[in-house]
């Protein structure tokens, strides 16, 4: 189980005993409810209902790397050869370090969340360090 599996799950709106949510998961209630305060470290607001069970304070649209590419502009839509969507990665620099190990050509940008990554922190745009600015955007919000 990853958190990002738990968001997903509670990203419906609907209030999820903790059972339902370890069913689906495949693991125990325990292991949810440590994962849920993982969450609200994270600044995810959950809420309790008692003798029912969890819900997000705030509605939330998990990432979704097909959604996105549908809606980019053509022109912009063109340009990317690959969309990569993590949940969590423990270092962004890392993570672009392996993928050019394992052959991956040249990149436009990084699509990340401030570094407390917090829910509601801005996301930013890292722009490509060769200069290429695609198309003067250097922001985006999703």
């Amino acid at each position: 189980m990853t958190i990002g599996n738990l968001m997903r799950l509670l990203s419906d709106g609907e209030v999820h005993s903790g059972e339902q949510l370890g069913e689906a998961l495949g693991v125990s209630r325990a292991a949810v409810w440590k994962q849920l305060k993982k969450l609200e470290a994270l600044g995810v607001e959950l809420v309790a209902v008692k003798g029912r069970g969890y819900r997000l304070a705030h509605p939330l649209e998990p990432l979704d790397g097909a959604k996105i590419v549908e809606r980019l502009p053509a022109d912009a839509r063109h340009l990317l050869a690959r969309l990569f969507v993590e949940d969590q990665l423990p270092s962004s620099n890392e993570y672009l370090r392996e993928r050019f190990s394992q052959g991956a050509g040249p990149w436009r940008g990084v699509l990340r969340r401030a570094a407390n990554c917090r829910a509601r922190s801005p996301w930013t745009s890292v722009v490509d360090p060769l200069g290429a600015e695609p198309n003067g955007v250097d922001r985006l919000a999703l």
